[in-house]
């Protein structure tokens, strides 16, 4: 489990922050680090959605769930279940 989940954060990292360096990226607030437009956070939707080939809900998305990638994770490893 810890290694899906390795790969599931490297991926996000690598679609939000691109090739920022972020600290202590997985607890880090992506909407205080990058600035989104709600293009850009559909945009991270869609590749979640179609990487790990799951649907979220609009109670997955909101800015208490959806503003680290760790609950992001967390959201995707329950979806997978």
């Amino acid at each position: 489990m810890i290694n899906k989940k390795i790969n599931k954060t490297d991926y996000l990292k690598k679609i939000i922050f691109k090739k920022k360096k972020i600290k202590d990226f997985l607890k880090k607030d992506i909407f205080l680090i990058n600035e989104f437009d709600s293009m850009s956070i559909l945009k991270i939707i869609i590749l979640i959605e179609s990487k790990f080939k799951i649907k979220l809900s609009d109670g997955d998305i909101n800015i208490k769930n959806f503003n680290t990638i760790d609950k992001i994770s967390k959201i995707i490893i329950k979806k997978l279940k």
